[in-house]
């Protein structure tokens, strides 16, 4: 940076802050609005700055890398962590906790988070720090580097960071490209014929006429070339990657959230309507007429139960979102708001397709980060679990009813659902006996659904009514089918059996579960809905009308009359599955709270030891930037020492013992050139360190290196002896300050090729008349 004009560095500056901007631009589909490019903006800015200062003052790695990690939380508070800063900007204790763990977690959490992430702020640490590290590198390189148009590495690194952690669907990607292309080849241009104006101005005067007729070929020369360069990048920008070609991170990352961990909630069915009949679960404002609460959408049979599955295809998958949900539907929409109170677990109750979950309370932070959704079935999870008192605002679609004018030609969308298995023996010839002489799709849906709901009775099993055990397994089911009485049980138990039969006919179907109030009840205010108001149905998928809500279940006034019921009996029939088969208790997870287990017997909370391990992880991860490079250094330079030191030849560990001391000089910022005598070397030290006895250890070296005799290991050991004091001296006449840059310089590691190129560069730059000390200026 020495030697060029602030015009000049602040043309450098300039470009770079366009091309690193390219990259930011590139976190668009991830977080909508503009809050990443604020992010990805104070990260340049601080980035160019530090290093543009790094260059300007001569910092070495440490210093330069500290005073990056310090702009990271100087700026990140107000790139990320607004909420907890003073005044949105200025850092406070939490903001730099928030900064330390976000540093370690948020750049795999950006994968896992459904786009787009605007309800997690935290993740807005990956584009400010990528654009800050990326920023100092590039200015470094193009302020200080003897190619300065290895800048444009660094920038495009940033670029290839977005697209790592985008989405396969880029933000203007044929812009980008030609953006990146024409400033990145323009500034290396200009930086180029800088550097040779500025070497052929030392070389005598120079025809003015002859400079214009040169500076006007290089301008249309260059303006053929960018015109070239442009038309290229885009035509092979469109060619090479068409929309949705593009590979990421996100699609190799699986979330964390397991299914396995949590039992499918229709198996609580009988134990919410028996123990939670009018207890409320939840109440809800803004619920219209014939609207449905879902809580979950089971559509995989495993012979033992209907379970909620994340496998892709119509099954859809779970994946943690912020605030706002992607995803256009048809349909009216609406705004409904619910508080918990008595349904705790993890499913989150909600309708249609919602576009906005905005949680509300003292756990509104804990509900958010912990939420995920599923679009294709619109089942929503907080894994934190819901505790009574939590409150949350739905903005949703809610799709149209289609009629059954609509449907009646309508085929089976083209819907792949799991294959169930282990099903009820009599499942197909029951089937075919429902849909009877039906034709299309839609006759035989209504068909099954007829057939249920009009022969069959409804009973919960419970006292007073007639037996009708808990449990949709197979043979729970086959029991259903076939019993003598009829066809006896409730909604689990009928929209099981539906959702099988209409998956004999080839159609895609599943079970909801869910809340709906009694007809004519009254909707204004909150709605309070209670254990009673659960039920279960059946959704068929319709090519051109998507999912449609079917209930087999028959009316609960529809029950067996001649029934005796037996009191003393009526206890037995209140286990969930008595053998044959026994209901597996292995799909229930030890979190989750059975029948016969309180919540006391859940053992203590544990989820301290994960904020814990998160803080340790940001400290370890800070203090691994800051001190990592300094460490590394320290390492091969005592690595390298030690092989001087054992050197097979006696000779070479004495030669060893030479270069020790020139990379100990070089890295105090003395200019040892390459290819120089040991007595050259020692007249160049002479002249910086007068006081140190150099000329007296080079003759001893050479003597001992081209001597007819090998030198003894006495002799080794002494020579070893005065190299460690003459470097001893070497610090001892410098500043602290220049010893610990020393120990942390990398000049010493240079490759040869790389300090000969510096040295070149330097004496170009410098243009300097000195010269060392002549050899018989030394004395002993």
């Amino acid at each position: 940076m020495r030697g060029r004009a602030p015009a000049a560095v602040a043309v450098d500056l300039v470009a770079l802050a366009v091309l690193l901007a390219v990259g930011v631009v590139g976190f668009g589909k991830v977080f909508a609005g503009a809050d990443h490019l604020v992010a990805g903006g104070l990260g340049i800015v601080a980035g160019l700055a530090v290093g543009a200062l790094a260059a300007r003052a001569r910092w070495g790695l440490l210093t330069t890398t500290g005073v990056t990690a310090a702009a990271y939380f100087l700026v990140g508070t107000a790139a990320a962590f607004r909420s907890a800063g003073l005044f949105g900007v200025v850092p406070s204790p939490e903001s730099l906790l928030g900064l330390a763990t976000a540093l370690v977690t948020s750049w795999k959490s950006l994968l896992t988070v459904e786009p787009p992430a605007n309800g997690f702020p935290e993740l807005l640490v990956v584009p400010c720090c990528a654009a800050l590290v990326c920023a100092v590198v590039a200015a470094t390189i193009a302020l200080r580097a003897p190619r300065p148009v290895w800048a444009l590495a660094p920038a495009a690194a940033l670029v290839l960071v977005s697209i790592l952690f985008g989405t396969a669907d880029a933000v203007a990607p044929l812009a980008q490209a030609i953006a990146f292309g024409v400033v990145g080849l323009a500034w290396a241009a200009w930086r180029r014929q800088s550097e040779q104006t500025s070497a052929a101005g030392g070389d005598g005067a120079v025809d003015p006429s002859a400079v214009r007729q040169l500076r006007l070929r290089r301008i249309g020369s260059g303006a053929l070339v960018l015109a070239l360069a442009a038309a290229v990048v885009g035509v092979s920008a469109g060619a090479v990657a068409p929309a949705g070609s593009r590979s990421t991170l996100r699609e190799d990352i699986v979330p964390p959230f397991d299914l396995d961990d949590y039992p499918t909630p229709l198996a609580s069915f009988r134990k919410t309507v028996r123990d939670q009949k009018d207890a409320t679960l939840f109440t809800v404002s803004g619920l219209q007429e014939g609207v449905r609460v879902r809580l979950a959408t089971m559509d995989a049979y495993t012979g033992t139960v209907f379970d909620v599955t994340g496998g892709g295809g119509g099954s859809g998958s779970f994946a943690r979102v912020g605030s706002t949900i992607a995803g256009e539907h048809e349909g009216t929409p609406a705004v409904l708001r619910f508080t918990a109170a008595d349904l705790g677990g993890v499913w989150l109750p909600d309708a249609g397709y919602p576009s906005s979950i905005e949680f509300a309370g003292p756990r509104a932070e804990a509900l958010s980060g912990s939420l995920h959704y599923n679009d294709e079935t619109g089942v929503a999870v907080v894994t934190s679990r819901l505790a009574a008192g939590d409150s949350y605002t739905l903005t949703t679609t809610l799709p149209p009813v289609p009629s059954d004018e609509e449907l009646a030609d309508a085929v089976a969308a083209p819907v792949t659902v799991p294959t169930p298995v282990d099903v009820p023996e009599a499942l197909t010839d029951a089937t075919l006996a429902a849909v009877g002489e039906a034709t299309t799709a839609l006759s035989q849906v209504r068909a099954i659904a007829t057939t249920l709901s009009t022969q069959g009775y409804f009973s919960h099993g419970l006292e007073g009514e007639a037996e009708s055990r808990p449990g949709h397994g197979s043979e729970r089911l086959q029991l259903l089918l076939t019993d003598e009485r009829g066809m006896v049980g409730d909604d689990e138990h009928y929209a099981t059996t539906m959702a099988l039969m209409v998956d004999e006919l080839g159609l895609p179907a599943r079970v909801v579960m869910g809340y709906y109030p009694a007809a004519g009840s009254d909707l204004s205010g909150d709605v309070a809905i209670t254990g009673d108001d659960l039920h279960a149905w059946v959704e068929v998928a319709f090519a051109e009308h998507g999912w449609v809500a079917f209930d087999p279940t028959p009316p609960k006034e529809q029950i067996l009359q001649d029934q005796q019921p037996e009191p003393a009996a009526q206890p037995k029939a209140q286990v969930l599955q008595p053998p044959p088969p026994p209901q597996e208790p292995a799909v229930v997870p030890p979190d989750v709270v059975q029948e016969d287990e309180t919540e006391d017997d859940r053992g203590p909370d544990l989820g301290w030891i994960g904020v814990v391990l998160a803080v340790a992880g940001g400290v370890v991860g800070l203090a691994a930037l800051l001190f990592g490079p300094a460490l590394l250094i320290a390492a091969l330079k005592r690595r390298r020492r030690r092989a001087r030191v054992g050197a097979e030849h006696a000779a070479d560990r004495i030669s060893g013992g030479w270069d020790e001391v020139l990379d100990r000089a070089a890295d105090l910022g003395t200019v040892v050139p390459a290819g120089a005598t040991r007595l050259e070397d020692a007249a160049l030290l002479h002249s910086e360190y007068p006081s140190a006895g150099v000329a007296v250890l080079a003759r001893r070296a050479d003597a001992a290196v081209f001597g007819p005799l090998d030198p003894v290991d006495a002799e080794v050991a002494a020579f070893w002896e005065q190299t460690d004091a003459l470097v001893a001296e070497l610090h001892a006449t410098v500043s602290p300050w220049r010893r610990l840059r020393a120990r942390l310089s990398l000049r010493s590691l240079r490759p040869a090729w790389l300090t000969r190129a510096t040295t070149a560069a330097r004496g170009a730059r410098t243009n300097t008349t000195g010269r060392p000390a002549r050899n018989e200026d030394l004395h002993d």
